[in-house]
């Protein structure tokens, strides 16, 4: 099949992550597959093109709507077999170049969307009509939890018989083998962290929904710990609230391309989220074997549903009261809990998994 995903931007969020395992297995299977990327922002696509995943940048998208957008991808994806969306913008521009086509009478390709998660929905009331509106030109909606389903089906009006499930997946190093940082130093040299604390890191961008303001409540009241926060700024205005009040021991990193070495040198993984899908950041972490504390929420618990063993040290959202005690607990009796999560991460959310599911789903629709 010929392949073509849409995406406005590439950076290090759940979404890029992934798609950019789905186009690699995708590829091993032998599809002929393509990415758009059509921000302005182009710093991540080089990361894409080295792992020889074709990228095409040709045009980009301007501040508002762009009706010459529309035309052109219509123009480099009238070949394709499939047209895969990736959240609501690309979506918006699939679904008008599709009623194009069907006022010329031309047929267009099947058209599947996934919605990594809703956040600009709450952000953005208005988005519910859109989303409402393009649902109807989808061939299929795939959400990546069980809470974005119900949402489409209950709040956007869309038919349940179009809306499909499909939990994230990572890459699984091979169980058993050593995943550990070869040099277990190399935090301490990057970040000027203390050798003698014990760190616990967190991957995500810095924003309000993923409750970073209670890791900088965690390292005020653990100055025996590391905490290191990897991401970019989603929220001005938050970032400068965390790091005008941040202890020494609390790190902001920013952007970092070099997550896996960052995860394989940390101690404990740590998501204090309000809200997710099934989160990638939390299945990476446990591939490399790194206890999880986790917020106990939906697309965490998730990940729990699958294991009869505990996976993760949950805590309740957003008290620093509870976290606390969860910790305590942990070092006075550790748990095989890394342990079971990798398993579990092997048995149920590996990429390859993922990606034979987004299969199935487009063979429903392509014939």
């Amino acid at each position: 099949m010929k392949i073509i995903h849409i995406t406005q931007f590439l950076g290090i969020g759940g979404l890029e992550k992934v798609l950019n395992m789905l186009i690699i297995e995708q590829m091993k299977a032998g599809h002929d597959v393509e990415l758009i990327v059509y921000d302005h922002e182009q710093s991540w696509v080089s990361f894409f093109r080295e792992q020889g995943i074709k990228v095409n940048t040709g045009f980009t998208k301007k501040n508002g709507f762009s009706f010459q957008l529309v035309r052109q991808l219509q123009d480099v994806t009238r070949t394709a077999d499939i047209i895969h969306t990736h959240d609501l913008n690309p979506l918006i521009y699939i679904a008008l170049s599709k009623i194009l086509a069907k006022l010329c009478f031309r047929k267009h390709p099947v058209v599947i969307h996934t919605a990594h998660g809703m956040d600009h929905i709450i952000r953005r009331p208005l988005n519910k009509w859109y989303e409402r509106l393009t649902g109807l030109l989808t061939n299929e909606i795939v959400g990546v939890s069980e809470k974005v389903c119900q949402t489409y089906k209950n709040e956007l009006w869309v038919s349940s018989k179009k809306i499909t499930q499909i939990d994230n997946g990572t890459s699984i190093p091979v169980l058993g083998t050593d995943t550990r940082s070869p040099d277990p130093q190399w935090l301490n040299k990057e970040f000027s962290t203390d050798p003698n604390k014990k760190t616990f890191v967190c991957v995500a961008r810095v924003l309000p929904l993923k409750n970073q303001m209670l890791l900088l409540e965690l390292a005020k009241r653990r100055n025996d710990l590391n905490v290191l926060i990897v991401g970019p700024s989603g929220d001005d205005n938050y970032w400068k609230k965390i790091t005008s009040e941040k202890p020494s021991n609390l790190i902001m990193t920013g952007a970092r391309s070099d997550i896996s070495q960052i995860l394989q040198s940390s101690d404990f993984f740590i998501s204090a989220s309000l809200h997710e899908g099934i989160p990638v950041a939390v299945l990476e972490a446990g591939s490399f074997g790194l206890p999880c504390f986790l917020s106990l929420i939906p697309g965490h618990l998730a990940i729990q549903e699958k294991s009869k063993s505990p996976v993760a040290l949950f805590f309740k959202p957003d008290s620093i009261e509870d976290l606390l005690a969860q910790i305590i607990n942990y070092e006075q009796n550790p748990l095989e809990i890394n342990t079971n999560l990798k398993k579990t991460i092997y048995d149920h959310f590996s990429s390859h998994k993922m990606s034979q599911e987004y299969l199935r789903v487009y063979e429903t629709h392509y014939a």
